[in-house]
This record gives C-alpha cells, structure tokens and sequence, in this order.
C-alpha cells in the first residue's frame, strides 16, 4: 500500500480543521527544516504559528511537508525507544512552556524576581534537554531503516520541497 502526506491528513478529514483533529502529538515530518522526523507534542499549536507568523510563501512549504504521521504508521510504536522518546518528548514540551512563560513575563514586567523565574525555567529546560536528545538518538537510530523507508513512500518530493523553503527564507 503506497502512503502519502494525504494520509497524515485523515484523522481530520471528517471536518477539514486543524483544531479538531483527533491526534496532536507523535512522530512528525518536517517539524524543523533541517530534520526529517521529531517528536512533536502540539501540531495544532504549531501549525497556528506558522499561520502567525510566516510569509505565505513559507506558510505553503512548511504546512505541505510538516506532517503529523498516524500513530499506527510510526515505526517501532509499541517499543520502549519510542515510548521513552515520547516521554522524554512530552517532559521537554512542558519545560519548555514553562520557560515560554517565564520569559514572557520578565520581558513584561522587567523585574528581577521575574529573571530569576526565568533563569530558573532555562536552566530545567536544559535539564529536559538530555534525556530528549538521548532518548531521541536511541529511537531514530534503532529504526534509521525504517524512518528512511516511511520517509521515502510518504514524501517523495521532499528534498525537492525543502530546498524550496531554504530560497524563500
């Protein structure tokens, strides 16, 4: 069976929204422009900031190759790679909201307690940081193979598309 971005699409077709899709969070394509695959903890989130915050040309490019892949499509789902990638994953998001947070707030008030706060958050963000990039490196490592074959029949022009976007910026 040949697999397409379009179905990374399907779990919400019934409505065509973004905002209603079933699955948020999981293996995605294109999340960055210089890695094929990430774990990603809110698609609906980034997706929204892309609207925001990108040129339309780049609004097009980045939404066409940025694909949340259907969980029973992820290689290795039930592994303990991928679960501990996800956790890892989901502990990073978090840390990172909170850091999001903080800095908002200290450029806000520009307080001192508030940059403390902030040094705080950054420096849990970077205590996050390990055991992603760890658990991540297991993961894409131990199933290289099979990332590359998904990759390859559900993005075929992706290599093409990407250096569309790399021109556009």
């Amino acid at each position: 069976m040949q697999t397409t971005p379009k179905e990374c699409d399907k779990n919400f077709e019934i409505s065509g929204k973004v905002e209603e899709m079933r699955q948020n969070s999981g293996l995605a394509h294109c999340m960055y422009s210089n890695n094929h695959w990430d774990f990603c903890s809110d698609y609906r989130k980034i997706v929204k900031y892309i609207k925001k915050n990108k040129s339309k040309d780049e609004q097009e490019l980045l939404l066409k190759m940025f694909k949340l892949i259907p969980n029973k499509l992820v290689p290795g789902r039930e592994s303990k790679e991928w679960e501990d990638c996800v956790m890892a994953g989901q502990s990073y998001a978090k840390t990172w909201e909170a850091f999001d947070k903080a800095w908002k707030a200290y450029e806000k008030l520009s307080e001192y307690a508030e940059f403390l706060k902030c040094e705080k958050a950054l420096e849990d963000l970077n205590k996050a940081m390990k055991p992603y990039k760890k658990a991540h490196k297991v993961y894409f490592s131990k199933y290289a193979e099979e990332l590359q074959t998904l990759h390859d029949k559900m993005f075929t022009d992706c290599h093409k598309e990407t250096e569309k976007l790399f021109l556009v910026r």
